[in-house]
């Protein structure tokens, strides 16, 4: 199928499901982020100490990610204070950081990337909570992250006993994905790299109700995986990454149509589920999110323009 065709497609399916923006979305949806990202204590040198590394501007990562976790911390009444919203925080730019890196960085970047996220490089951080290994923004992340993490270890033990091996997991399937091998594909490896990063950013958030918000931690890790690996369907094949809108292709017996439509229906019953576990604030965060995921695709992005205004 052409690359046109398939957006449209895409487009009218997000649609038809109620997840294209709507002009409200586009005007108000992050006007008091930044209030919870100075709730929340962040010293705003750290996005400008990432721009001067990288190039990268992870400012939205931060406001977004900041609200989520404020959300999710005074619905789940959770004892985790400043220090578990911040690691979340963190956690969740760090991962963000690591991926656009390994997916779109120069030859320099990739490989500091590969080397930061192995389990051998970055364990130490959660296993002992040790100060920065190297003058990097990366370790100052991994620091804040991992000193959080660790002082789980006697105050919320199921928590991180949960968190250390959803991160083993974690960064097996982020050089899986990464990988040329195809021997022994495992479906359950490219969903993991993107599904837990978000279910550990939840736990990390809600150490001590993790059983509460289990379901609701997978469930918006598949939300914004699936409508990823579907806005990222060409560019993943570009790049020979391997994506789950691509399993169904080639294993789920499905053309672009079907695969699109299932992969959306799943992105609604999350949501929904979201919405009946929760409450209509989170619910209405999870699908304004959704729907902004949506507009970092040209492609969409103009559709979502010519027919909205």
């Amino acid at each position: 199928m052409q690359k046109n065709d398939y957006f449209e497609i895409l487009f009218h399916i997000l649609a038809e499901n109620n997840l294209i923006p709507q002009n409200d979305d586009l005007l108000l949806w992050r006007t008091d982020f930044q209030r919870y990202f100075e709730k929340a204590g962040f010293d705003e040198k750290i996005i400008y100490e990432i721009k001067s590394e990288f190039g990268l501007s992870m400012e939205n990562v931060f406001l977004i990610n900041s609200k989520k976790s404020f959300l999710l911390n005074r619905y789940y009444k959770s004892k985790g204070g400043l220090e578990s919203i911040q690691a979340s925080v963190c956690f969740t730019v760090l991962g963000c950081l690591l991926d656009h890196l390994i997916d779109m960085g120069d030859s320099y970047q990739k490989e500091i990337a590969m080397q930061k996220v192995n389990w051998k490089y970055c364990s130490e951080y959660f296993y002992r909570g040790i100060c920065k290994k190297e003058n990097s923004v990366i370790d100052k992340l991994f620091e804040t992250v991992g000193r959080s993490v660790f002082s789980y270890r006697d105050i919320f033990p199921k928590a991180y006993n949960s968190v250390i091996e959803l991160l083993e997991k974690t960064a097996e399937s982020e050089l899986f994905v990464m990988s040329d091998v195809c021997e022994g594909f495992n479906p359950e490896n490219v969903s993991n790299k993107s599904v837990l990063f978000s279910v550990i950013s939840t736990q990390i958030c809600v150490p001590d109700c993790i059983e509460e918000s289990k379901d609701v931690a997978y469930s918006i890790g598949k939300a914004f995986a699936m409508i990823d690996d579907m806005c990222d369907f060409y560019e993943d094949m570009e790049l020979h990454q391997k994506n789950m809108f691509q399993i169904l292709l080639s294993e789920g017996n499905m053309n672009e149509y079907q695969a699109v439509e299932y992969m959306t229906g799943q992105i609604a019953e999350n949501l929904n589920l979201i919405k009946r576990k929760t409450d209509e604030v989170i619910y209405n965060f999870f699908l304004s999110e959704t729907r902004e995921w949506i507009m970092s695709r040209s492609e969409l992005r103009e559709r979502v323009w010519k027919t909205y205004g």
